[in-house]
């Protein structure tokens, strides 16, 4: 269980899966784990190609509900891909959206490639609080959505 007394948020992840974490609490990042703890990128963001980051963060938010927050994200998803997938998900008791897009981008030390992201996302008392997976490796996106799923549905809002 990951618990986040500074935002007032908690959920719970596989600890055998993920066995890196890069920031815990960092006032802007939040919590950020890898799945490899490679030399090369053991004490950096950057993902190798079969790689697994997942991430948890919350933000004082200027816009009034996700729907503006989403309405004001349509340039950036027109730019990205056509693979935007937007669902409506529970998250801690709240109404959210689970956004599932697509984006080019240059890894560090590799060629372009497709970075493939979910991210679980909520407004609670003013703040946006983000829940993100991401990988450069489609297969492996694919077969952690269940995963993710359910690191979702045990986010849980402070009392």
């Amino acid at each position: 269980t990951y618990t986040d007394t500074k935002s007032g948020f908690s959920f719970k992840y596989p600890g055998d899966y993920f066995d890196h974490i890069i920031y815990q609490s960092d006032p802007t990042l939040g919590l950020i784990l890898k799945t490899s703890s490679s030399k090369e990128v053991a004490s950096k963001i950057y993902l190798s190609e079969n790689d697994v980051r997942f991430g948890a963060t919350s933000n004082d938010f200027a816009c009034l509900s996700l729907e503006e927050y989403l309405n004001k994200q349509q340039a950036l998803f027109k730019d990205i891909q056509n693979n935007v997938s937007i669902k409506t998900i529970m998250l801690g008791g709240i109404s959210g959206y689970k956004v599932i897009f697509t984006f080019q981008t240059q890894p560090e030390g590799n060629s372009s490639n497709t970075m493939y992201v979910s991210e679980g996302l909520g407004i609670k008392d003013g703040k946006r609080y983000s829940i993100s997976m991401s990988t450069f490796n489609q297969k492996l996106f694919n077969s952690k959505q269940n995963m993710f799923d359910q690191i979702l549905s045990t986010f849980k809002f402070a009392p």
